[in-house]
């Protein structure tokens, strides 16, 4: 009976390679250990009809035909449920007993195996004829040979076995502000029992909730559409659809978003959960805010994967279907992984950021040293060389290095941004308010006020000078270009003489004078740029030596 509880009640196999839950699998490795081929023995059994396994019933069973003509249901499954359909147990030296004295012990076994992190699996079976009804079944989809009169066989305890990094993990996620929550399909105990050596649940916690899935949706009252105010409803669930029948799309929210408020902040643990009770959590969460990122290997995880911000499928042990509808798979099944995953998300966030601070800092002083330069001196301060020259500095080099800047573990150390965050915070408008304002003083004062940059004289300077001067003093035309003695009026001969403009070249950079008094420049204006006939020509050594051989040839 016990061989026929764990092989033929049992959809897992060990070859030609591992396929099944877990669960199955440990039973299987267990049989093989011993020396038993769970093979032939499912080989040789006649089945009549099979009970799968799904979230509500939390049981799986098998009806086969013995040899004797009779039927006989084999049954495992939560040992809280399989126990309370059982009304015998079996005894290896008493056989078949009522139960009713032995129950306790039974129970107290349990909770034994659970405080001690134990999955605890009952199995028992349960005789009957050959024209028993095996196909009624209530609302809940157990079926009425399945309630009660079960026999005993025994309580199996699988270990889980943490993997070492999972505590560390678990604690580094804390510490950046991430709450991490099981929900499982274990019972109560052994979930609480888990989560506290995984560190989800710390010592000395008084505020920790431990619930089972079923209160947590009574409590909660499930989920609702938001516009129907009923949990089922005809409203269409994609856009497409609801363009097409002119219908508002349906929205879930929690039906007690109070109770639900209560509940969730100190939630760590949620057991006996099924899908709809992930579901309702997650979408109770996304509602207040929060970013959700949900973990699963079954299909039963696929709409809780699907309605996070980001779902995690197993890649090894995860269903098709899990993959699918999960936005990231884990390769390695690791919850280390995910660490990495929020370690290098804020990383790329963080170089968003870095690389839109440069940019809008940088294009706001072009913009501005542009318009200042056309506004004043009626010239460009840069040229489109220049500014061509810039953008690719910003936009190739500055962004390739943020672009592979490695992320550092101090990122685990600060709390996520909200989702309603804008990329731009205020912290980085102030920043590219202030270095712009900085960066455009800067470019300025080099551009209006400097004279302290010592330049090369020699002997064209002199001569430029020297001819300049000459020219104030009698305002001479040379090639048809006057220099003329009023700046109001450059065409105009002669008149207002003690006001001449005069220019003269240093270097590189190009200037002009407004005082000139009796041919002796005076003062000397800060500017890059000088007036020849009527308009402003860009500083450069070569046009303003160009222009002063049509002034002196």
């Amino acid at each position: 009976m016990f061989l026929q509880s764990t092989v033929v009640n049992s959809s897992a196999i060990l070859r030609p390679e591992v396929q099944g839950s877990k669960t199955e699998v440990a039973m299987l490795e267990f049989l093989a250990r011993c020396g038993i081929d769970y093979e032939p023995l499912r080989d040789n059994c006649v089945e009549v009809k099979k009970m799968p396994f799904n979230s509500s019933r939390k049981r799986m069973g098998v009806v086969m035909t013995l040899e004797n003509g009779s039927n006989r249901l084999v049954e495992k499954g939560a040992s809280e449920m399989i126990l309370e359909a059982c009304s015998h147990y079996y005894s290896f030296k008493d056989g078949v007993q009522p139960i009713q004295g032995y129950r306790q012990q039974v129970e107290e076994a349990i909770v034994q195996l659970a405080n001690c992190a134990l999955r605890t699996i009952c199995i028992a079976y349960l005789d009957m004829g050959s024209n028993t009804d095996v196909g009624t079944q209530d609302t809940k989809g157990i079926y009425e040979i399945e309630k009660s009169g079960l026999t005993l066989i025994g309580i199996l305890g699988i270990k889980d076995i943490l993997r070492q990094e999972v505590p560390k993990s678990v604690e580094d996620c804390r510490k950046a502000g991430i709450k991490v929550r099981m929900v499982t399909g274990d019972n109560k105990l052994t979930a609480q029992a888990i989560a506290k050596e995984c560190n989800i649940i710390q010592q000395g916690d008084s505020q920790s909730i431990v619930m089972e899935g079923v209160e947590f949706i009574n409590r909660v009252g499930g989920i609702i559409c938001v516009n129907c105010k009923t949990m089922i409803c005809d409203c269409p669930r994609d856009e497409e659809t609801a363009k097409k029948e002119k219908k508002k799309m349906r929205k879930d929210t929690v039906a007690n978003g109070d109770e639900f408020d209560k509940i969730y902040p100190h939630l760590d643990v949620l057991a006996r959960s099924r899908p709809e009770d992930k579901y309702c959590l997650v979408t109770g969460l996304k509602e207040r805010g929060h970013v959700v990122a949900v973990t699963g290997d079954g299909t039963n995880d696929a709409p809780a994967l699907k309605k996070a911000d980001v779902g995690f499928a197993m890649g090894i042990a995860g269903t098709e279907v899990a993959k699918q509808a999960a936005s990231i798979i884990l390769l390695d099944d690791d919850f280390s992984s995910i660490v990495k995953a929020v370690l290098w998300g804020r990383n790329i966030y963080d170089s968003i950021r870095k690389f839109l601070q440069f940019q809008l800092t940088v294009n706001m002083v072009g913009v501005a040293i542009t318009l200042i330069g056309a506004a004043l001196i009626k010239s460009e301060i840069l040229t489109p060389i220049q500014m061509l020259w810039i953008n690719l500095v910003m936009d190739a080099l500055a962004s390739l290095a943020l672009a592979t800047e490695s992320p550092e573990l101090s990122l685990l150390e600060r709390h996520p941004h909200s989702r309603n965050d804008y990329i731009v915070n205020k912290k980085m408008f102030k920043h590219v308010v202030g270095q712009a304002i900085y960066q455009l003083a800067v470019l300025l004062f080099l551009t209006f006020y400097n004279d302290f940059i010592p330049e090369v004289v020699d002997d064209f300077d002199v001569i430029i000078e020297n001819k300049i001067t000459d020219l104030c003093k009698n305002g001479v035309e040379s090639n048809g270009i006057w220099i003329s003695s009023d700046s109001s009026n450059p065409w105009d001969k002669g008149t207002n003489r003690e006001f001449c403009a005069f220019w003269y070249v240093t270097g590189y950079n190009l200037k002009y004078g407004n005082a000139c008094n009796n041919g002796n420049p005076s003062k000397a204006c800060t500017s890059s740029s000088y007036l020849v006939g009527n308009k402003f020509v860009r500083s450069g050594r070569e046009k303003a030596m160009d222009d002063s051989a049509r002034l002196f040839p």
